[in-house]
């Protein structure tokens, strides 16, 4: 029961992520994001 309640939050944060941000929702696989991810830490951390 408790998995299924954190399940479900999870799915709301995207859910209201993608309304507030008003962007399609896009399934990345492991690869992208990872790639994304170091990207984005890289500029964050020179900043």
């Amino acid at each position: 029961k408790v998995a299924l309640v954190a399940i479900m939050h999870k799915l709301i944060n995207y859910i209201f992520a993608v309304l507030r941000n008003q962007t399609p929702f896009e399934l990345r696989n492991p690869k992208i994001h990872k790639q994304m991810f170091l990207e984005n830490t890289s500029q964050n951390s020179a900043a």
